[in-house]
């Protein structure tokens, strides 16, 4: 009788296998980006919030590789989530852009893209939200301006997703930022137990207040939160994840 192992990937490594592999499913989700700090004007009514990270995106295979297709070793990346930003200097419209999220791969088999970071620029304070990770399900755009991240979803039937994105932080005086991303079923800043990982990507950070101003995005590939306005640092973003389903002959 034929049987299924699963092996996941939280950070670099090599994929060996077995004699027994008959196929191998795969599951790609790339880093989320981090969120960028907020603008520390020189005037408090000009102190913006930071945007928030980009989701990392999702890939899967859509049919099963033989082991005959495969190598007998394979190098697997992972992608680490944009780091978390410095506070931001004082100084009219300064701010520190978030950092982009790294892309997963499995050899040169497949590929799942990074979300890029929160505020790469733009005029006056308006900061530019990271961009979710162009794969097959991309994931969820980061808020700008006190804004949600983008939620995500690749249907009704699958439960797989890219990314939340992270939401924008919340204004210099105080109150909430932006809401995370959701991705499929999965709200903001949340991640499922181990087995469902398989199937599902993390919800997006929420913004960064004054009160909590770094925030968790979901694992894997949830979009980090923006820097609450004022200069608060952005938060980073959640890590990629690569899984390999094996399908083996049982002795």
């Amino acid at each position: 009788m034929p049987r299924c192992n699963v092996v996941t990937f939280t950070t670099n490594g090599t994929w060996y296998k077995s004699p027994k592999l008959y196929a191998v499913e795969l599951v790609l989700r790339g880093a989320g980006g981090g969120g960028a700090s907020g603008v520390r004007h020189t005037l408090s009514a000009n102190r913006q919030p930071g945007a928030g990270g980009g989701g990392g995106g999702a890939v899967r295979t859509d049919r099963r590789i033989s082991a005959a297709d495969l190598p007998d070793s394979v190098d697997v990346v992972v992608g680490t989530g944009g780091a978390q930003t410095a506070t931001a200097p004082a100084g009219d419209w300064v701010w520190n852009p978030g950092n982009p999220g790294g892309a997963s791969t499995f050899g040169d088999i497949l590929r799942a893209e990074g979300g890029t970071g929160g505020g790469p620029g733009g005029l006056n304070g308006q900061l530019i939200p990271g961009a979710g990770g162009l794969s097959v399900m991309r994931g969820g755009n980061g808020g700008a301006l006190g804004g949600d991240g983008e939620s995500v979803s690749s249907g009704v039937v699958s439960l797989l997703a890219g990314g939340g994105g992270g939401g924008s932080g919340g204004p210099n005086a105080g109150g909430n930022g932006g809401s995370g991303g959701s991705s499929g079923l999965v709200p903001q800043g949340w991640e499922y137990p181990e087995f469902w990982k398989v199937l599902q990507s993390g919800g997006g950070a929420p913004g960064g207040t004054v009160a909590t101003p770094i925030r968790t995005p979901g694992f894997p590939a949830g979009g980090g939160a923006g820097g609450y306005g004022g200069g608060g640092a952005g938060s980073r973003g959640g890590h990629g994840l690569v899984t390999v389903i094996e399908y083996l002959f049982d002795e």
